[in-house]
């Protein structure tokens, strides 16, 4: 509110900010791609050893970017509104990012915009119409009993169009989401009954 810069300049101020830090020689934490690789290796011996993990089944350093996400995302919402939980969780989506080049989970040319745009948001012919919002696709193929993977197909048609406030209002209210995960199963329990 009344600031100089533009909304997006700040952003960008503090993506960049968030590079220096990630590619910062002075860094105590090792390189960010093997430290999270190795803090992968630990989830995965300490979550088998629980029974929480199958034998065959291993985190990822891409999971454990992720998970640190949504460890900071925490803090912010339950302790003080810090900045630097903001940076942190953009420093982990770019360090998840170049975790799943590493292993081999997408090129290295994804790293750059224009590649990734390229290979997954060219021309779709499953591009949603423009008639209607997501979010009342999403009430009307709910109110007439969708499936779960219609839902899902949905709400991910959403991402791709870039209406994210329509996926998300979908997923935000948690008793209505289950409600509709209960019903949806009771669906398909009587259905697969019923065969």
């Amino acid at each position: 509110m009344g600031h100089p810069q533009s909304g997006d300049a700040m952003a960008a101020a503090l993506l960049n900010d968030t590079a220096e830090l990630v590619n910062d020689d002075r860094d105590t934490h090792g390189d960010a791609v093997e430290n999270q690789q190795h803090i992968a290796d630990a989830w995965t011996w300490y979550l088998r050893g629980q029974g929480l993990l199958d034998d065959g089944d291993a985190v990822m350093g891409d999971d454990v970017a992720a998970l640190m996400t949504l460890v900071k995302l925490s803090r912010h919402a339950v302790g003080d509104r810090d900045m630097d939980h903001m940076r942190d969780v953009a420093g982990y989506a770019g360090i998840g990012g170049a975790c799943m080049v590493d292993r081999g989970a997408a090129p290295a040319d994804e790293l750059a915009r224009g590649a990734y745009e390229s290979a997954h948001l060219g021309e779709r012919e499953d591009t949603p119409p423009e008639s209607s919002t997501m979010a009342d696709r999403i009430d009307d193929d709910t109110d007439d009993g969708a499936t779960a993977d219609e839902l899902y197909a949905l709400v991910t048609d959403a991402v791709r169009a870039g209406a994210y406030g329509d996926a998300v209002g979908c997923l935000e209210n948690a008793d209505e989401a289950k409600r509709q995960l209960a019903r949806l199963a009771s669906e398909r329990a009587s259905a697969e009954a019923a065969e």
